[in-house]
């Protein structure tokens, strides 16, 4: 018996090495590069988290996020202060620049931990850097 179970791993232990020494050199890489981390080095790191948690890059970054429903709703998201407020105009300051809502009847509606919502008849969103 024992010889038998020798010879069986003997025989195993020759059909490993001889897949390994069968593979070619591209196989072998693209294995090993397939069990590493993936690196960020072409991307930037932002970008590249942003692809593994499948969030857009803007989010993450705290960049101002506007939605737009209709001609009468706008939600924005991640801005830092509220420049002025009247009822034709409201600015808001954002990290990266000021924005200017420009229409009638303009109003904020809502206030939440992450934005703000502003109804009324919105006639222009306009951005303006620093």
């Amino acid at each position: 018996m024992e010889g038998a179970a020798g010879d069986m791993r003997a025989e195993s232990r020759r059909y490993r090495q001889r897949g390994r020494a069968g593979q070619s050199q591209e196989n072998r890489y693209s294995q090993r590069r397939r069990r590493t981390k993936p690196q960020a080095e072409d991307k930037d790191s932002l970008e590249w988290l942003a692809d593994r948690v499948q969030v857009p890059a803007e989010v993450l970054a705290g960049a101002p996020v506007f939605i737009l429903n209709g001609k009468h709703q706008l939600w924005v998201e991640n801005y830092k202060s509220i420049l002025e407020y009247q009822d034709t105009i409201i600015r808001i300051q954002t990290k990266q620049g000021r924005v200017k809502i420009c229409g009638k009847a303009l109003g904020i509606d809502e206030f939440a931990k992450d934005g703000m919502r502003i109804t009324g008849w919105i006639k222009c969103v306009e951005f303006y850097g620093g």
